[in-house]
């Protein structure tokens, strides 16, 4: 991931990121908690 996604995902700026995205971030935080 683009260290400018991370960087505005920091910042509050989740508009920035894809739903795909967000779910891939997601996955990375919490692997074992993945929402179906």
């Amino acid at each position: 991931m683009p260290a400018q996604k991370i960087s505005d995902l920091l910042a509050g700026r989740l508009e920035h990121l894809s739903l795909d995205e967000l779910r891939l971030l997601y996955r990375t935080i919490n692997p074992e908690g993945v929402p179906h």
